[in-house]
């Protein structure tokens, strides 16, 4: 008789498993991050969404770089720090240099946090964590999104903004009203800021939300700079204007540069900022169907100029801004 084989046994996918197990991580802090009363609620959420970063970032090295990398030469796992540098310093394709600076500084932020203020549960912090959070979670889904194909938003409704009866975070507000200078949690928050700012990075490490609960307001570095306020080197900073379709907004009169200024993307310079993000989009029936969305947001995320203002039927040609490549990217579905 023929010896029977043995079959061997399947090897498991680390990758696989290691980036699971960061998404069960990432779901677990949203599902506490939104409870309508829960004691512990931030220290907890920060634990666990560090966790799902240093898992996922693991499972990063482990899939495009080296899994030995992984390892020490004690034979123990790399840190969360050493994670995010072995990718810094990687070539990748999924994330540009500038990317990858934005999200270090998010969760090294978030990481400040955890070591140095958690275990005195200082509620006063409670609007920054927020929006470092928030902003760590778009930063989560797009890292899955790039590297291992998987829209967390297309299983599950995700939501971390909270209803209630008082006001949402806003960390720039705080900052601005709160901020002490001898509180190394804000002067690191300033540090990393500026840190992204002297290098041409306008992209903010944490999300504000506004006071009306209307919308995700988009928090650039210069805004945080000038809210703060206090820096010892000091920097010329031209903010744009925010247009509203509020009637009780203040009234602004724009010219064409101050318009080109705030809305800065003809339509081909838009499709390339977002093949430049993720080159597997397509200009598709998805495509089309996100733009329309997009375009909904006339005055907000884009601009609708009438070539002859002064006919009604004029043809017209729409501008815009980088919040309508981040909202586009909220969004887009793979289909």
């Amino acid at each position: 008789m023929a010896k029977s084989k043995l079959k061997e046994k399947r090897k498991p996918n680390v990758a696989k498993g290691l980036s699971e197990s960061a998404i069960a991580a990432f779901i677990a802090m949203v599902e506490i991050h939104n409870k309508p009363k829960i004691e512990y609620r931030y220290p907890t959420c920060v634990v666990l969404m560090l966790n799902a970063w240093e898992l996922v970032l693991k499972a990063y090295i482990y899939k495009f770089i080296d899994k030995r990398k992984l390892l020490k030469k004690n034979d123990h796992s790399i840190t969360l720090d050493q994670s995010l540098t072995i990718i810094m310093n990687f070539n990748s394709s999924h994330f540009s240099k500038t990317e990858m600076k934005v999200l270090s500084a998010n969760v090294q932020t978030i990481e400040k946090y955890r070591n140095e203020y958690i275990h005195y549960n200082i509620g006063v912090l409670d609007p920054l964590i927020f929006g470092l959070l928030y902003k760590s979670t778009l930063l989560f889904n797009n890292f899955i999104r790039s590297a291992f194909n998987k829209d967390i938003t297309k299983v599950e409704n995700m939501i971390i903004m909270p209803i209630g009866f008082t006001l949402p975070y806003n960390p720039i507000d705080f900052l601005t009203l709160n901020g002490d200078n001898d509180n190394e949690f804000y002067l690191d928050i300033l540090l990393k800021t500026k840190e992204l700012y002297d290098e041409g990075i306008n992209e903010s490490i944490f999300v504000s939300i506004s006071t009306h609960f209307t919308s995700v307001k988009k928090v650039e570095n210069a805004d945080i700079i000038a809210g703060i306020g206090d820096i010892q080197s000091p920097l010329n900073i031209t903010k744009n204007i925010r247009i509203s379709n509020d009637p009780n907004a203040q009234a602004v009169t724009l010219n064409d540069n101050q318009l080109l200024e705030t809305f800065p993307y003809e339509y081909n310079d838009f499709v390339k900022k977002i093949k430049d993000r993720d080159p597997r989009i397509m200009l598709n029936r998805e495509f089309y169907k996100v733009m329309k969305e997009v375009k909904k947001k006339n005055n907000t995320l884009c601009h609708i100029r009438k070539l002859n203002p002064k006919k009604s039927k004029s043809s017209t040609k729409t501008f815009y801004n980088d919040a309508a490549v981040d909202y586009f990217f909220t969004l887009f579905k793979f289909e």
